[in-house]
């Protein structure tokens, strides 16, 4: 409910409902997801999700461990409370009411064409554009040419070390231009399940502890992330 910057923020009235029911409607109408519950800790959210004939799993303060990401953590909690037994487990951030549900299912379709021993999570990325470049706070992420994650940061990367190009239109003006792609990280992720208990049962690594970004401790362990480009 209270994330430390916009308290009651999955309550927010966007397009005419509350922000989390906006992303739950998007998941409800995926075609690979089994059951979708809504997670949270508030009893006023549970109240509105009913409202929605949503299913609700309730968090408690004890369950909100040292160093897990919020995610994480509300997938593990959705897994258990459900009866287990899942083969990946998919958390849609209460804070992307216009997801389209077409991005959930191409996470979900890549962890499942691509998950492995060491391919356990997949997650969804949007270009950013110079207003985002300036002012946002996603988590960032590089990634490979095969679609692996390769960092994840609060900060900017990579950096600009020639911020951008200067080039003359077709009538000699003096047109600047962003150099590169970035990418931030939407608020959708797919945890394989096995690893999903693993990774709850896991100590911060450093860097995560540093960015603090969850995500950075699948990575200091050797595993893969496998990312889902969004224009």
């Amino acid at each position: 409910y209270d994330d430390g910057v916009f308290a009651g923020k999955p309550l927010a009235i966007v397009h005419g409902k509350p922000a989390f029911a906006r992303a739950y409607e998007a998941a409800k109408k995926s075609t690979v997801l089994d059951r979708v519950v809504v997670v949270t800790d508030d009893y006023r959210i549970s109240e509105v999700a009913r409202q929605f004939n949503a299913e609700v799993v309730m968090i408690t303060e004890e369950m909100n461990g040292e160093g897990r990401g919020s995610a994480s953590r509300a997938a593990a909690c959705a897994a258990r409370a459900t009866g287990g037994g899942w083969d990946a487990v998919c958390a849609v951030g209460a804070d992307e009411p216009m997801i389209e549900t077409e991005v959930i299912d191409a996470c979900i379709m890549e962890l499942e064409n691509n998950g492995d021993e060491w391919c356990v999570m997949s997650t969804a990325l949007a270009a950013m554009d110079e207003e985002e470049i300036a002012r946002d706070s996603r988590p960032k992420c590089v990634f490979d040419v095969n679609g692996f994650a390769l960092y994840f940061s609060g900060s900017l990367i990579p950096a600009r070390m020639d911020e951008r190009k200067q080039t003359l239109d077709a009538n000699g003006v003096l047109v600047r231009e962003s150099v590169g792609n970035y990418w931030h990280q939407l608020g959708v992720t797919v945890y394989d399940a096995d690893y999903l208990r693993m990774l709850q049962a896991s100590d911060p690594t450093p860097l995560q502890r540093q960015e603090n970004l969850e995500m950075l401790n699948t990575l200091e362990n050797g595993y893969k992330i496998k990312v889902v480009t969004v224009d």
